[in-house]
């Protein structure tokens, strides 16, 4: 079994800035991806839905979660699909649960060598009552898992940098 530590993107504003540039990158990946798969098929109209979930298909890491709840916690666990527990960062920030990975491989097809990349993002919401700082996450037998804590009261929303009494107002 593997620990990770669940970082606070609210707290480093350069994981909050990374985050936002893997995901627009994986974003670009995806577009470009979905291009190409249009090129090929010589510019016809009509089936850009189709080409942009194959270019999903072909850089993302399938993820199937199985969550579940009890009166304590959530517990959302999914399969790693081969990414090493060293490749994962899993992240709270404001209202939300991210996961972030990405799994690269050489192999040899059709006699020319290969790499592929392809990559885990993940956005779930977190519940109000959740405690937050008390979250963890754990790999073991390709699996991730995640365990998020529930408090009696919801918790207030945080607002990094807002005044104590606009914070009062919001929540």
């Amino acid at each position: 079994m593997s620990i990770l530590k669940v970082k606070d993107a609210n707290t480093e504003s350069a994981a909050a800035t990374r985050l936002q540039r893997q995901f627009e990158d994986l974003l670009g990946r995806l577009r470009h991806r979905a291009y190409e798969i249009f090129e090929r098929r010589a510019h016809k109209a009509g089936s850009e839905m189709e080409d942009w979930l194959r270019a999903e298909e072909e850089l993302l890491v399938p993820i199937t979660p199985e969550v579940t709840e009890t009166s304590t916690a959530y517990t959302i666990s999914l399969p790693l699909s081969g990414i090493e527990s060293k490749d994962l960062e899993v992240y709270t920030m404001s209202d939300a649960l991210i996961i972030t990975g990405t799994h690269s491989k050489s192999f040899e097809a059709t006699g020319k060598s290969k790499h592929e990349v392809r990559s885990i993002f993940c956005q779930w919401p977190i519940p109000a009552n959740a405690v937050v700082t008390d979250i963890t996450a754990e790999t073991e037998q390709d699996r991730l898992t995640i365990t998020i804590p529930l408090g009696l009261e919801p918790q207030p929303a945080q607002y990094p940098g807002l005044p104590e009494q606009a914070r009062a107002a919001v929540v």
